[in-house]
């Protein structure tokens, strides 16, 4: 998953600071205004996700929030390379809006994940050691979105963003491709989908759920027609 769009609050902190300088927002006063909304708006849409959370598959939350980002981070690339070429004020708005969007899909589809999906795929036996890699690799995540990403947007202004579509695109195609679904998967059957050999992760943590839902339904079925 996106780690340094979703990491500390979306785009909020640091390296907002930058970004907000390349739509011409370069007083202090805004742009700590301009932060602290963008770091709520995120705290409360982030409650938003964690009530949706069961309400949808993981991939199709993956899948949406990725998705997104790539849609959104294309706008903000031709909203900020306009107001390059014109400096006019309805378009640093525009751009703002994208960011505030940003924030709130990002929090709304990706945030919660953050914490959930990992463990969900991890087995009792492999979960400490792996979320301690997964805190270690969202740590250099962190101090690349704090430290790394302010320069490269002092270096290359709106083109910094084209980056970022590129990396959430990579991050699309590799979800669809490696990243089974947990929903409503039992421990047993996660774990079974990684230790059955010859079989494809992924589709066979698909064909599970499907054959789930469908029993599902045929329970619903029968119980209407009084048969159970």
């Amino acid at each position: 998953m996106s780690s340094t769009d979703s990491h500390l609050g979306g785009i909020a902190g640091q390296y907002l600071v930058p970004a907000l300088e390349t739509i011409g927002i370069k007083t202090t006063q805004v742009q700590l205004g301009l932060n602290l909304g963008m770091t709520a708006t995120y705290f409360v849409f982030t409650l938003c996700g964690s009530l949706i959370i069961d309400r949808f598959k993981r991939r199709t939350l993956i899948f949406a929030g990725l998705g997104s980002f790539v849609l959104i981070q294309t706008a903000v690339t031709i909203t900020s390379w306009q107001f390059t070429v014109n400096e006019k004020t309805s378009t640093a708005y525009l751009t703002l809006v994208w960011m505030f969007l940003f924030q709130i899909l990002s929090a709304t589809l990706i945030a919660t994940m953050h914490n959930l999906y990992p463990i969900e795929l991890l087995s009792l036996q492999l979960r400490a050691k792996g979320m301690g890699l997964y805190n270690l690799w969202q740590g250099a995540c962190g101090t690349l979105n704090n430290y790394g990403i302010s320069i490269g947007l002092e270096k290359l202004k709106y083109k910094i963003w084209v980056v970022f579509i590129v990396y959430n695109s990579i991050q699309l195609v590799a979800a669809y491709f490696l990243f089974p679904e947990t929903s409503g998967l039992s421990l047993e059957e996660i774990d079974n989908v990684f230790e059955t050999p010859g079989v494809k992760p992924v589709k066979m943590s698909l064909d599970i759920v499907k054959a789930k839902e469908q029993k599902a339904r045929l329970d619903r079925e029968r119980v209407e027609h009084g048969e159970l």
